[in-house]
């Protein structure tokens, strides 16, 4: 049978065909604005785009956005593959998994060796089974509860059990509970709504801790959190006299899982865990300013800061509990020198900023 469609790369004209085809996928259209700060004005450069053309009509688009990767000693760039779509009308076709792999054949091109992305449920196997992209690990759900009752009441449904069951949340969040840290070993804690020079020191000293590693220099950091159309950040740093040692972003007010959470986005901080500690700490007390139910984070188990939230009361959410599973995945070149430090999990720093720019 006859191809009824094609891949090619974005021109501009193509841009409300691709609206279109969201309208069609999700029922409703990008945001001129949300496109224009994800694809146009990267922090290294415009996203690359290919898309899938059937008789004048966009059926299908892959976006890779291209960001500064810390691979050892070294950065180089990197893919985020973000967006795949496929009009309704042309699944089952091989679009996917075509747009895939010539997006990475085109990023070779280009000198760029690696690619990884955050598939969801319904895209995972065809990473794994179609593509042979690498399952490096999952991302773990963190939360703390704060509001116990209303927690109760929306996941356990029988009245004679909420109340025993509230009683003992309480009682195990009552011994993991952390003690505010104010001016903690000389620590400041100041809300912050931009990000300055500092920040790229802050980044030189701090991310000798991670072996890969997306790069949250100023440009990046103020690309991601500030620059972002329809998004609100509440950002804290840390400091000791003059010295930035850290830094925590927090989002408010995220209906999910039937709750209301407060998430932990992003932190980083240099390599004194007394840093870590009060900003988690200045994050609960937001928090509960905020009356959420509970805040989220996701968090790799090496990672240190891991430790510090889990001594800050977070617990490990089962993956039967937290409704969906945060999938990482890389795709290498072949003759990519770096490919075991990308496949081993132990290698990575990510974070929810690094998940949530899809």
């Amino acid at each position: 049978m006859k191809q009824e469609w094609f891949v090619r790369e974005y021109r501009e004209s193509d841009k409300q065909g691709i609206f279109d085809l969201r309208n069609a996928v999700y029922g409703e259209p990008f945001d001129e604005r949300e496109w224009e700060w994800k694809f146009e004005k990267g922090p290294f450069k415009p996203a690359q785009i290919l898309v899938a053309e059937s008789d004048n009509a966009i059926v299908g688009i892959r976006p890779t956005i291209l960001l500064p990767v810390k691979s050892g000693k070294e950065v180089s760039i990197a893919g985020l593959n973000v967006d795949v779509m496929t009009h309704p009308e042309f699944r089952g076709r091989g679009i996917f998994s075509t747009l895939v792999q010539e997006s990475f054949k085109l990023l070779n091109e280009q000198g760029i060796n690696f690619a990884f992305t955050f598939p969801n449920e319904n895209s995972y196997p065809g990473y794994v089974r179609k593509l042979q992209w690498l399952h490096v690990c999952s991302l773990l759900l963190l939360a703390k509860p704060l509001n116990i009752n209303n927690i109760v009441k929306k996941y356990i449904k029988n009245p004679s059990l909420q109340k025993p069951t509230a009683l003992l949340m309480r009682s195990i969040n009552s011994t993991l509970l952390s003690e505010r840290l104010s001016s903690a070993n000389g620590l400041q804690i100041n809300r912050i709504y931009s990000f300055d020079d500092h920040f790229d020191e802050l980044w030189r000293k701090a991310s000798s801790q991670f072996n890969l590693v997306v790069v949250r220099d100023k440009k990046y950091l103020n690309w991601r959190y500030i620059d972002r159309p329809g998004q609100e950040y509440t950002i804290f740093s840390a400091q000791r006299g003059k010295d930035l040692v850290g830094y925590i972003i927090l989002k408010s007010n995220v209906e999910m899982f039937d709750l209301m959470l407060g998430l932990i986005i992003d932190m980083l901080t240099s390599e004194d865990n007394h840093v870590a500690d009060l900003l988690i700490s200045q994050a609960i007390e937001y928090f509960r300013e905020q009356k959420v139910d509970a805040i989220g984070c996701v968090m790799l188990k090496h990672v240190p800061y891991y430790k510090a939230l889990k001594k800050a009361g977070f617990i490990s959410i089962p993956k039967l509990l937290s409704h969906k599973e945060f999938y990482f995945m890389v795709c290498l070149n072949s003759t990519e020198i770096l490919s075991e430090l990308v496949k081993n999990p132990a290698n990575w720093f990510l974070t929810w900023g690094d998940y949530d720019i899809t």
